[in-house]
């Protein structure tokens, strides 16, 4: 066997062992590593971040263009490039499906989507590299998609040799030191690429310092790598791309050993599968509360307890107890083998003796001697028949029913079980011989088959007044409550027991398994036709984020008002037609909130100034100033300031960096050392220097946090001028602009961890918006901070049924290309999709739409006119449409019944007057709704700190790391601890404000169904009462669930030295001590907002208890509008009138 043909036997062994187990990734990961083997590949693979240039890096390496290259994260699949004697492109799907597509478009089309495929080989042929020579190119390891990240890894062990490729700027990152580190562990061969050594700048840095701050790095994080190589694509100084070119010839050329490769497979194989078996077993034992010591005698107890269960719960079904037996006992009978081979011989001899042809010796008394043969040979097939009865049959019986003696109390009958006696007589044996003329083989097995049917009748016949009397007697008295669903998990640990054994042991090496010769039977994988793939462009249709469904064209409620203006001819109903006309008027009358979000610099206010096509806002150059501008139709510009408390606040809060807290501004302006602490950022200093410049000039406006109206032409000292804007709050523009007549602007600075008020106002403005506008830019088109802030934009938007999201790509303009346009559009959209957020996409220059609005953004715009005049007052428009249809359905039942049977309406109006007469909305609304409400706080704080638990986690694993550990490492801790908690309390805030708001619609919701009865059997009465809106606004006054930076470092920081944030086995300790630190100083304040949430049951009790009061009044207007017309034949031609009008 040559040394291919053995490594695919040790791996197809290998891949049978762990199919046993279900672990599919490490099947699939074999799967790559047979394939390789078969078809003597030899790989060097491509690693790193997007945007580092592996594709580029690759197709110049090879000499032809092959792999795409994006301003996106472009490849989403493996692509493995294969040198070899023919051009051939296949393309593997998931559930183990391949394909072969025609052309290299297909293949960068495929490979610019991320679609289900798992990777793609494209053979190509090349005079510079030897057969079977792979380049191996890997998604993004930092890439948004998960499947980007799984499949780097899966791939990554068929490597002969890692090329980690990062870009000139983005060397000495965590995640390139923290992944080589891992390949290390591997033991994968590394190769460090730096790529784009083009942006080098001689006059910023020297290349010889650049290359020796790299070493040092690799050094401290004890990286072991083979070389370092620097490259780019242009001819440019410091440029390695030759001897690149020529270390991977060499490669090819010398093919390290090919054992050293299987070794290092196998051995990880192994101790992966020994991992995941081991954590399967651990959770097991976890589940049944045991240990690998004390497994055995677990299972065994178990096991008992088991069965005591099922023998009691089968007891007490006697039908099923029954069946239970009576299956047994045919199960005993059908397995009972009574006629062996020697059981047959002596039952020949018998027959024999019974044949016509038998012949007896000697001249006298032939049949007396022939009768003695026959009772002797007979007596020889009783004898033996009747052990095998007994051992096969009635000893196995009795054992079957040894467990049920403790369920009978009756001693006769347990005697009568324990002494069961089955046989068969010499009458029964001789009675069932038909007479031959000589003895068969068949005839023996006949007569065999006969005798053991007999025998099962007797003793089915014998035992069934037995089971009967088990089944009556059989009592349980002290019936086991314990619960025993878990048989399955201790199976399952046994297998996981005995699948370890196997691998450790090498125990399956010495199975014999046949290896087919077809690769697709060894992977287990099917090809299927291109015919069966739709390889066309496809653009989905993006449902919209919770937008209401409307008509396109704009609603006309001429056609309401009409009929509106038809009703009021009526003397009935005045009180009802009045209602439904001041729904319309708030209908023409509504004025739509637009919301304007995005990341700081993303071109928000740049795209409203595009809106009004008019240059009125500034951006803010620091985002510690920023404050909240409202745009909206008027004349008077208007400035709220912030007050003394607002502003003392947030200066703490910078300067928690420092571990410093003041009590008054002036105290903090008079610190001048603060100024020079080296963890403040430049944006923090010109906050302070503001501060210091204009605080006398604003100290008494802030004493009140005063508004005062402003010209215009200050605009740009109170948002653009730090000096200025550190004390503003918000800003009202007043425009006389005719498309904000029906709108309202708000330009807000966003979540921001660094600044809790305006993530609390951010909070408030996403609560009461009609439609969000989130604004991305291009060059960065959606980063980690537009996920998390998206995800609790999509949270929120839960609870505002009516609320829409438009997303808008901001300068477009910047794309070279079409296609590089398209790969950013299409990256967002799968970017928002995988949050399960689907907006219409908006790419856009603001700055070219600022001079005139193109095609682009005339669709932005007609979007938005449409939500603000026909979505944003659909809901409104159809509840006006369905009370006008309640109520002309009432006319025409009144016409009928005056026509029909005047008697009936005699007999409402009594009715009408009984309704008068009582309070027909009780309080017991307001009752059921609070006790419903308090249920549901207690469920939301229940699963609240299992939440925090699990998010907080990746916070602390964010903060707490490897990279904290520094030349200043106090200074460096104390930083990492100010962001964790800014991250922390931005965290907390969040949870709380979506609980609150949960809460408010609950109620809201409990209400309204509450209400529906009642108002139900009004309507039936004729009594026309609709549903009010219910605003349940919160009142809830509150501190924020906040924690302090002195909190948590004196709980376990403060203790955290080097080596717990160096070495591995102290890190994971290290992060756990701190997260359960921080959920016990969560516990408080949870209980403190408890108490809050609790006190305002008050406020939502004293809101339903005026909304009760409201509806018992209008039902008493509705009753007494009714009976004060006389319904004559003149009010009934008048109500048909009507009725043909509308």
């Amino acid at each position: 066997m040559d040394r291919n043909q053995a490594s695919l036997d040790l791996l197809y062994k290998l891949k049978k062992e762990i199919e046993k187990s279900s672990n599919q990734q490490l099947i699939k990961q074999i799967n790559e590593m047979i394939k390789k083997i078969y078809n003597e590949q030899y790989t060097v693979s491509f690693v790193g971040h997007f945007s580092a240039g592996k594709s580029t890096l690759i197709n110049n390496v090879i000499g032809q263009n092959i792999l795409p290259s994006s301003p996106v994260p472009t490849t989403s699949n493996t692509a493995q490039l294969i040198s070899s004697d023919k051009n051939s492109i296949s393309v593997n799907l998931n559930n183990n499906q391949y394909t072969v597509v025609d052309n290299q478009e297909d293949v960068k089309r495929l490979n610019t989507e991320d679609r289900e495929v798992e990777s793609i080989e494209i053979e190509f042929t090349s005079d510079k590299f030897n057969k079977g020579f792979t380049f191996q190119d890997t998604p993004g390891v930092d890439s948004m998609s998960d499947n980007h990240r799984e499949s780097a890894f899966q791939y990554l062990l068929t490597s002969n040799y890692v090329f980690y490729t990062v870009d000139y700027n983005h060397v000495q990152s965590d995640m390139n030191f923290n992944f080589i580190k891992s390949l290390n562990k591997l033991d994968i061969p590394v190769i460090l690429v730096v790529n784009q050594v083009d942006k080098h700048d001689e006059d910023e840095i020297s290349f010889d310092t650049y290359k020796n701050r790299v070493n040092k790095a690799v050094t401290d994080w004890k990286l072991n790598l083979e070389k370092i190589f620097y490259v780019s694509k242009y001819d440019t100084p410091n440029n390695e791309k030759q001897l690149f070119n020529q270390y991977i010839h060499q490669l090819d050329q010398q093919r390290t050993e090919h054992q050293v490769f299987i070794d290092r497979v196998t051995n990880y194989i192994k101790q992966e599968q020994l991992k995941y078996i081991n954590q399967h077993m651990e959770t097991i034992l976890s589940d049944i509360d045991s240990t690998e010591e004390t497994f055995d005698d677990d299972y065994q107890a178990y096991k008992e307890k088991f069965n005591v269960q099922s023998e009691q719960s089968l007891i007490q079904d006697k039908d099923q107890f029954t069946s239970n037996l009576k299956e047994k006992r045919k199960e005993i009978l059908d397995n009972a083998y009574l006629m062996p081979y020697e059981m047959r011989e002596t039952i020949r001899h018998y027959l024999e003796t019974t044949a016509k042809d038998y012949k007896v010796k000697g001249l006298f008394n032939k049949d007396k001697k022939k009768a003695m043969i026959q009772d002797e040979t007979l007596e020889q097939v009783k004898e033996p028949l009747d052990i095998k009865i007994h051992d096969e049959i009635t000893k196995v019986w009795i054992k079957s029913l040894e467990n049920l003696n403790k369920y009978i109390q009756d001693a006769d009958l347990f005697e009568k079980i324990i002494n069961q006696q089955y046989t068969i007589s010499k009458e029964e044996l001789s009675g069932h011989v038909q007479e031959q003329t000589s003895i068969t083989n068949d005839y023996v097995l006949i007569y065999s088959k006969g005798i053991t049917e007999m025998i099962n009748r007797k003793i089915r016949n014998e035992t069934n007044q037995l089971i009967e009397e088990i089944v009556n007697a059989s009592e349980v008295h002290n019936e086991s409550n314990e619960e025993t669903n878990q048989l399955n998990e201790y199976e399952t640990y046994v297998e996981f027991k005995n699948l370890k054994t196997s691998l450790i042991t090498n125990n399956y090496q010495h199975y014999y398994i046949h290896l087919d010769e077809s690769i697709d039977k060894l992977i287990d994988r099917h090809f299927i036709h291109i015919n069966d793939l739709d390889l066309e462009d496809k653009k989905e249709t993006k449902q919209q984020f919770k937008e209401v469904q409307t008509e396109h064209q704009e609603n006309n409620l001429q056609q309401l008002k009409d009929q509106i203006n038809h009703l009021k001819k009526l003397p009935l109903f005045e009180g009802e037609v009045h209602n439904i006309e001041s729904q319309v008027e708030r209908i023409e009358h509504n004025i739509t909130k637009i919301a304007v979000f995005g990341t700081f610099s993303a071109g928000k206010s740049s795209l409203i100034n595009a809106i009004l096509q008019k240059p009125v806002l500034l951006s803010s150059p620091n985002p510690t100033t920023a404050s909240i501008t409202e745009i909206s139709y008027g004349t008077e510009q208007e400035v709220t300031f912030k007050t003394y408390e607002q502003l003392l606040e947030e200066i703490n809060h910078i300067t928690e960096f420092a571990n410093k807290q003041y009590s008054t501004i002036e105290s903090f302006i008079n610190d001048k050392e603060i100024k020079q602490h080296p963890s403040l950022s430049s944006n923090h200093l010109a906050f302070f220097e503001a501060i210091e410049t204009n605080f006398n000039h604003y100290k008494d406006i802030l004493k009140e946090g005063k508004s005062v109206t402003f010209d215009i032409e200050e605009l740009e000292k109170l948002t653009a001028d730090d000096t200025h804007a550190a004390f503003v709050h918000k800003i009202n523009l007043r425009l006389e602009e005719a498309w904000l007549k029906d709108k309202i602007i708000i330009d807000s600075p966003g979540l921001n961890s660094n600044n809790q008020r305006h993530t609390r106002e951010t909070e408030q403005i996403i609560a009461s918006s009609d439609l969000i506008i989130y604004v991305s830019y291009y060059n960065h088109a959606f980063t980690d901070k537009d996920g998390e802030f998206l995800t609790y934009m999509r949270d929120m938007n839960n609870l505002q049924q009516s609320q829409g999201l438009k997303f808008v790509i901001n300068a477009i303009d910047l794309a070279e290309s079409e296609e590089d346009k398209q790969a950013v559009i299409s990256y967002v959209e799968s970017s928002l999709d995988a949050l399960n957020i689907k907006p219409e996409c908006y790419p856009v220059s603001s700055k070219q739409a600022l001079k005139s609005h193109d095609d682009q953004f005339k669709r932005l715009m007609e979007a938005l006119d449409h939500f603000v005049k026909v979505e944003s007052k659909q809901v409104l428009k159809s509840q006006v449409e369905s009370r006008i249809k309640q109520l002309t359905n009432e006319l025409e039942q009144m016409v009928h019944t005056y026509r029909q049977d005047k008697a009936q309406l005699e007999k409402r109006k009594s009715t009408l007057l009984s309704y008068k007469d009582k309070q027909n909305f009780t309080n017991q609304i307001v009752i059921k709704s609070h006790h419903q409400l308090e249920k549901e706080i207690h469920d939301q704080l229940y699963y609240l700190k299992d939440r925090l638990n699990i998010q907080l986690n990746d916070i602390v694993k964010k903060h707490f790391n490897t990279s904290t550990v520094t030349d200043q490492f106090k200074q460096s801790l104390q930083m990492s601890t100010k962001y964790y908690v800014d991250d922390l309390n931005q965290k907390l805030s969040l949870e709380s404000s979506l609980i609150v708001e949960r809460l408010k619609n609950f109620y809201a919701r409990t209400f309204d169904d509450l209400l529906t009865p009642t108002i139900v059997e009004l309507n039936d009465a004729s009594i026309l009462i609709s549903k009010f809106k219910h605003d349940f606004e919160n009142e809830i006054n509150h501190e924020p669930i906040n924690i302090q930076v002195q909190d948590i470092a004196k709980q376990t920081i403060n203790s955290v030295s080097k080596k717990d944030l160096i070495k591995t086995s102290k890190i994971k300790e290290t992060q756990n001590a701190i997260l359960n630190d921080t959920m016990k100083l969560i516990d408080r304040p949870i209980v403190t907002f408890n108490e809050a949430l609790t006190k305002n049951l008050e406020h939502y009790d004293t809101i339903g208890e005026s909304y009760i009061e409201q509806y018992n009044q209008e039902t008493i207007h509705l009753i007494e509008d009714y009976l004060s017309v006389n319904i004559d034949n003149d009010v009934i031609e008048k109500i048909e009138n009507v009725l043909k009008e509308i």
